[in-house]
C-alpha cells in the first residue's frame, strides 16, 4: 500500500486551503489507499481526518511537519516530517506539535526531541538541511549523517526523493545512499489538491509573509503543478529508474 506522506490541510494556518473533508475525497477518488496528515506543527484535525478517512475506506497515517533547528545552520529553522508508527508514536507527536506551539521562540532543537522518538519515524522533505547539503554537493556530508544519526535511529530516518526532482539532485541522492546507506523513500511533492488551488496557495503564503503579490491577474490564470496526481501516474512515474523504483517499495513498507 502506497501513500502520499506529506499533506497538509487548512489547519496550517495561511499554508494550505484544502480541508480535511477535500483532502480524503479527493484522495479517494484518485485510487489511494492510504495518505498522510503532516499539517506545519500542528495536529489539529487529527480526529476529524481519522474519523473522515475510515468512513471512505482509506487508511490515516498520522504526522506532523515539524520547522526544527539546523545542526549547521541553528539560527534558521528546517521542515522534517515526523510519522507514528505506534500509539507511542502518536503520543509522541502529540507532545512534539504541544511543545513547538508554547515555545517562546522558534528555536527547537533536535537534540531536545531525544526522549520522544520512541515509535516514529523520520522524513527528511527536499527543503531540509540535509537535503539542501546534498543538492548542493557539501564537502562534509558523512559528517552530517553521523551527528544525525546519533540523535535519530537510522532505520527510523528517511531522505524523501520523488520524479519531479532535477536530475542532478536525484543523482546525488543517490550517491549520498551508497555513501552512507541511508533508505530513500517516495515523497511526492504536493502543496495542494487541485491545479485552481496554486493560486489560492499562494495568496495564503504571501498574507503570511506580509509580501504583496505582483501580476495578480496573470498569477491567477496559472494551473498549478505541486497536485495531488492520480496514483496510477504516480506508480508509473517511479518505474523510471533503479533508485525511484527502491523509493517507491520503501513508501509501501512504510504505509
Amino acid at each position: 500500500m502506497y501513500a502520499p506522506l506529506q499533506i497538509l490541510s487548512a489547519y496550517s494556518l495561511l499554508k494550505n486551503p484544502n480541508t480535511i473533508s477535500q483532502i480524503i475525497q479527493t484522495a479517494k477518488a484518485r485510487h489511494y489507499d492510504a495518505i498522510a496528515l503532516t499539517d506545519q506543527n500542528v495536529m489539529y484535525g487529527a480526529v476529524a481526518f481519522y474519523q473522515t478517512a475510515l468512513q471512505h475506506g482509506i487508511k490515516p497515517l498520522f504526522g506532523v511537519t515539524l520547522s526544527v533547528s539546523g545542526l549547521v545552520n541553528t539560527a534558521t529553522t528546517f521542515p522534517m516530517i515526523f510519522m507514528a508508527e505506534t500509539q507511542v508514536g502518536y503520543q509522541n507527536l502529540m507532545w512534539l506539535s504541544s511543545a513547538k506551539m508554547t515555545a517562546k521562540t522558534d528555536d527547537m532543537p533536535l537534540s531536545a526531541m531525544t526522549e520522544h522518538l520512541a515509535g516514529l519515524n523520520v522524513i527528511l522533505p527536499a527543503e531540509s538541511e540535509l537535503t539542501q547539503f546534498i543538492a548542493a554537493a557539501y564537502d562534509d556530508l558523512e559528517t552530517y549523517w553521523q551527528q544525525l544519526t546519533n540523535v535519530i535511529a537510522p532505520e527510523h530516518l528517511y531522505v524523501g526523493i520523488n520524479p519531479q526532482m532535477a536530475t542532478q539532485i536525484k543523482e546525488r541522492l543517490a550517491a549520498f545512499q551508497v555513501a552512507t546507506q541511508a533508505q530513500l523513500i517516495a515523497l511526492d511533492d504536493v502543496a495542494y489538491l487541485n491545479a485552481d488551488d496554486g493560486f489560492t496557495t499562494q495568496v495564503l503564503k504571501s498574507i503570511d509573509a506580509n509580501v504583496k503579490l505582483e501580476g495578480i491577474k496573470a498569477l491567477a490564470q496559472q494551473a498549478g503543478t505541486q497536485i495531488l496526481q492520480d496514483f496510477k501516474q504516480i506508480q508509473a512515474a517511479y518505474q523510471s529508474s533503479e533508485i525511484l523504483k527502491a523509493a517507491f517499495l520503501a513508501n509501501e513498507r512504510l504505509v
